[in-house]
């Protein structure tokens, strides 16, 4: 069995894990170390960011943060480069606090740490006053009579030799990054003990050294003091100094209870009438009595008034930490300090140690054998866990040579096992616990060290049953979506497909099951079922394989799943819905039998077409050319619907169309109850009640955009979009509300499906029939991007096959042929030379700007730009729409126009005159004026528009002058027969929009259209740009289409512009 030595886990944890304090030490110095355990203590270290090869923290210092970084590299025996954003660059107390905090991170286990170490040992430090720095001690030489008692302070360092120090040291600020690092409860102590001495008649100027003379009767005091401060008192040869008050001594009292184990100073009473002291020496001066040769002294009575109460520090190690501290603590404690159990609890000298091999589990996927050691006491049991760092040779001598034998033994079960004796945890698969524990129960051969494997992992089982993989659809709260659930059974336990996957993925043999079994993986070949799922998981960006939606449209997907799973179980209403989709896929468009009234064959083919879809629970696309009667054939299909539900339709439309669609229905279906919203809720909120009673509710995209929480708690049959492609942004609150109506379909109706590019396409069929062009990302990356770079005609071919369901246009060469001719000329207009000159001035000021932005990420730049544009728009028509002061130059197309109105007008002919300029309309009214020329404007402000439209229809005002976004769609004005497009917008099918308010049916006379371009200006690249796009739409839907600019359009304006003065230069 060839298993890892060592946990999967990143090299700087391992790396923290390995670096044992005296690694730590030897890297930074015993100084650095111990402010290191300040500023830790303090919290100065904020948390700590992980990777896998380096560990970062924020370091507070006064007034400033500093940045530390511990990098893991290859170079050093510890395999830690220490930096820091201070100007001492890595050697300082915050990369030193940093590491401090990261070694503890690492090393806390939840199997081997206590998890409230860190209160019991902050409040252990507290009891002894260290506070997390270094202990002090005070060597009392009391051996040689014929000597003074000579004091010496010294540095106490865990699991290494006491460091002496001088008085000076201690008594001279120049030393202050030595001191810095010591426990300031001692440091004070001793200082104030020096501080004494020098004021005793036995203190010698110049010297430094303090004998225990010097202090006088009041020794026995300070030496209680000192005790009582956690200053330990030494021999010179650094055993205990025994010190003891006449009638108590200071102890340690340890004492075991239900909750763990409480440590506590206490006055431990002698009674000196039974007690004998040991070689007695008396030191009158002193008042002490001392023992043992000058290894402990006894005090003469004092009154105990006179001394300070002890600590009164209480510490409560609890249960699961005795081990760790009976191993780390213990032994030093009792080196430094009288301890006692004054209850008899806790016989710390029957404390007997154990080895032990703990089997636990690791994580999901892996086991590890750590080492422990038991200190067994009566019939309690206490265990600390040995980290990596720990030092074999800190071990005891039984210990130790248990831990060799041991070490040999494993080698037999783990051949990737160090050589060296470590204590290094080593890894197992779960999978093949059960055949470690077997080899362990047959043949163990170290009796002195026992197992201790959790009952779990005893429990781990290979179960070797069939696979077999489901596959579910199930209803969402959505009409339009559902769940693909698919998942791995293994007798009663289902799995999900992910973890499965997962698992092949990363070459896994086996997975995890309830209770501790694990399935073999062999022979499960789902290869072709992975494929499947991360396509259908692709479309709509699941974040998971467990978590897929589809939409009816998607269906194939569905069929081809299901040939590589054992069982699949459909929502009946899915089942439902692709019968009815597989039956609209081989649907002919033909006329229907009977006749319907009032309606031209086409549109009732028409309308049976959309009928035929809502009925079966889809939405479509109604793309018919301009002015064959949509709006008709919507209203005949909902006609015959309304019959299957109780629900209203609501049709969201213009606000400038209201009226025709309530005429519409008026005329042609008077049965219908059709209801026009045309105020808020909050306005009229008692409009709003006779909803219930309506067959058809119409209401415009700025209302139903203000209103759609309310339109969303009401239930209604379906939703139709009148002029979709404004909804064609799906950033635009309008496209998001009625995205998130929960309707069962949605009808768009639009004469221009694409405006600008695919993606206006992909906007509408994600709101009709949402899924079926997949996801928006997608859609641009599969069919976009080739298409419209012209690289796959193949990608063409598959678009239309996947829209034609759902898409219906149809042309007026196609189902109207009885509509008289449409004739178009192109007008080139040059320019009056003062027109000229003002023009060529501003665009020689402007080319070189508008030249050199960027126009991708910085909307201000764009805006400059269109800013730019327009103006040279505007100039090639009137200079004084730029500038009053140009009023008198006059407008070429103004006077050209006029030159027409004088020849047409006397004939009968009615004109309309289409700006996207309101204030060039305007101009042109007031030349008519004055020409004696009567003429309506109709305008975004226009009150009234029907009235005014009326008024065209059936009066005798002979020009109407029309905003081209005010009045390009939705108008019918048939008594027109001569159209003039003063200015070319960016795309042909908003004038397409325009010229066929007067070219629909009800016209019965040609249809004359007049372009007017100014000659050598901007208008002829926007013409350019027109005829690009106007290739695009043909290729994917037959017709002109078009409106709006994008910043694809600007930088392709700017790219013609450079042409052009490449050419001139």
């Amino acid at each position: 069995m060839g298993y890892p030595q060592r946990m999967g886990t990143s090299p700087i944890r391992q790396a923290l894990r390995a670096c044992s304090e005296e690694d730590a030490v030897a890297l930074l110095g015993h100084a650095l170390w111990a402010q290191a355990a300040l500023a830790d203590a303090r919290g100065d270290v904020q948390e700590i960011a992980w990777s896998d090869t380096e560990a970062s923290a924020r370091v507070r210092a006064p007034g400033v943060m500093y940045r530390s970084v511990i990098r893991y590299v290859d170079s050093s025996k510890t395999h830690l480069h220490l930096t820091c954003s201070c100007y001492l660059a890595g050697a300082c107390v915050h990369a030193a606090a940093l590491l401090r905090r990261a070694r503890r991170e690492c090393s806390e286990d939840p199997e081997t740490q206590n998890p409230a170490g860190s209160v019991w040992m902050s409040e252990f430090e507290s009891l002894l006053s260290t506070d997390g720095a270094q202990a002090m001690g005070l060597i009392v030489d009391a051996h040689d009579p014929a000597q003074p008692v000579w004091l010496i302070p010294l540095v106490l360092v865990h699991n290494q030799e006491a460091r002496r120090l001088s008085w000076s040291e201690l008594a001279q600020s120049q030393w202050s990054g030595l001191l810095d690092t010591l426990s300031p409860h001692h440091l004070t102590s001793l200082r104030r003990l020096y501080q004494s001495s020098r004021k005793s008649s036995e203190y010698s100027p110049g010297s430094y050294d303090v004998s225990l003379e010097s202090l006088g009767r009041s020794a026995p005091i300070w030496l209680y003091e000192l005790q009582k401060s956690g200053v330990v008192l030494l021999t010179p040869q650094l055993y205990r100094f025994d010190f003891q008050m006449n009638s108590f001594a200071v102890a340690i009292d340890m004492n075991l209870g239900r909750k763990g184990l409480e440590l506590c100073y206490k006055r431990e009473q002698i009674d000196r009438a039974v007690a004998t002291l040991p070689f007695p020496r008396r030191a009158d001066a002193m008042g002490l009595t001392f023992i043992n040769g000058g290894e402990g002294a006894v005090a003469d009575p004092i009154d105990q008034n006179e001394l300070a109460p002890l600590n009164e520090v209480c510490v409560r190690i609890p249960m699961s930490a005795i081990g760790d501290f009976i191993r780390n603590e213990l032994a030093a404690l009792r080196a430094h300090y009288r301890c006692i159990s004054s209850m008899r609890t806790f016989p710390f000298d029957e404390l007997l140690p154990q080895l032990r091999l703990c089997l636990r589990e690791r994580n999901s996927q892996y086991a590890h054998v750590c080492w422990a050691v038991d200190y067994s006491l009566e019939k309690k049991r206490f265990r600390s866990y040995l980290p990596p760092q720990t030092k074999i040779s800190h071990l005891s001598d039984s210990l130790a040579r248990d831990f060799d034998a041991a070490h040999a033994a494993l080698r037999a079960y783990f051949p990737a096992a160090s050589l060296a004796p470590t204590l290094h945890e080593l890894i197992i698969p779960l999978p093949q616990v059960p055949e470690l524990l077997r080899a362990l129960k047959n043949s163990w051969p170290v009796d002195s060290v026992s197992w201790d494997i959790d009952q779990h992992l005893e429990e781990t089982r290979i179960v070797d049953e069939k696979v077999q993989i489901n596959a579910q659809i199930q209803a969402t709260d959505s009409p339009d979506w559902w769940n693909l659930r698919v998942t791995v059974r293994v007798g009663d336990e289902e799995l999900p497909i992910s973890r499965v996957l997962s698992a092949l993925s990363e070459d896994q043999d086996y997975i995890r099951l309830d209770n501790g079994r694990w399935l073999h993986l062999e022979g499960v070949d789902i290869d072709r079922l992975r494929l499947l799922l991360r396509q259908a998981a692709q479309l709509h960006r699941s974040r998971s394989l467990d978590n897929i939606s589809l939409t009816t449209s998607q269906f194939g997907l569905w069929e081809n799943l299901s040939e590589f799973v054992d069982t699949r179980e459909e929502d009946r209403q899915w089942r439902t819905r692709i019968d009815g989709l597989r039956d609209l896929a081989k649907e002919e468009i033909k006329a229907p039998i009977e006749d319907e009234p009032g309606m031209r064959p086409y549109q009732a083919m028409g309308m049976h077409w959309v009928l035929n879809r809502i009925r079966a629970g889809f939405g479509c696309v109604l793309a018919d050319d301009m002015g064959l009667g949509k709006t008709r054939q919507i209203l005949g299909a909902i006609e015959k619907f309304r019959r299957h539900t109780s629900h209203p339709v609501l049709v969201v439309v213009p606000t400038s169309v209201m009226s025709s669609w309530r005429d519409e229905a008026e005329s042609c279906f008077p049965e219908m109850a059709l209801s026009l919203i045309q105020s808020t809720y909050a306005r009229d909120p008692q409009g709003w009640d006779k909803l219930d009673r309506a067959d058809v509710v119409v209401t415009s995209h700025t209302l139903f955009r203000i209103d759609c929480e309310h339109w969303k708690n009401r239930e209604l049959a379906g939703v139709v979009i009148d002029e979709a492609q404004a909804a064609k942004n799906p950033r635009t609150q309008l496209y998001r509300y009625l995205k998130d109506l929960p309707v069962a379909w949605r009808v768009c109706i639009s004469g221009t499906p694409i405006e600008n590019s695919l993606e206006d396409l992909w906007s509408l069929m994600s709101l009709a029939v949402p899924g079926l062009l997949s996801s928006h990302s997608s859609f641009n990356e599969k069919f976009r991007r080739p298409i419209e770079a012209g690289r796959s005609p193949d990608l063409l071919n598959l678009l239309h096959s996947l829209i034609a369901p759902f898409v219906l246009r149809r042309t007026k060469e196609e189902v109207a042929p009885e509509l008289p001719e449409r004739v178009e000329t192109l007008l080139p207009v040059p320019l009056g030379r003062k027109q000229r000159q003002i023009y060529d001035r501003y665009l020689t000021r402007e080319r070189a700007r508008l030249l050199h932005l960027e126009l991708e990420n910085d909307t201000r730049e764009r805006f400059e730009v269109l800013a730019a544009l327009t103006r040279l728009r505007q100039l090639s028509l009137d200079p004084a729409l730029v500038d009053q002061r140009y009023d008198s130059v006059g407008s070429a197309k103004i006077d050209l126009l006029c030159e027409h109105l004088e020849q047409i007008l006397p004939l009968g002919h009615k004109v309309l005159v289409f700006s996207q300029f309101v204030a060039f309309l305007e101009r042109i009214r007031r030349s008519l004026d004055q020409r004696g020329i009567r003429s309506l404007l109709l305008e975004g402000k226009t009150r009234n528009r029907h009235a005014v439209i009326d008024e065209f229809q059936h009066g005798d005002v002979q020009v109407f002058l029309i905003s081209l976004k005010a009045g390009g769609v939705g108008l019918t004005l048939t008594q027109a027969d001569y159209v003039y497009m003063m200015d070319p917008w960016w795309n042909p099918s908003v004038e397409a929009q325009a010229v066929n308010r007067a070219h629909r049916i009800g016209q019965d006379r040609r249809v004359n259209v007049y372009r007017l371009v100014a000659q050598d200006t901007i208008e002829e690249k926007v013409c350019q740009l027109q005829a690009h796009k106007q290739l695009l739409v043909d290729s994917v839907v037959g017709q002109n289409l078009g409106e709006g600019r994008s910043s694809t359009d600007i930088q392709q304006l700017l790219k013609l512009i450079q042409e052009e003065r490449d050419e001139r230069s």
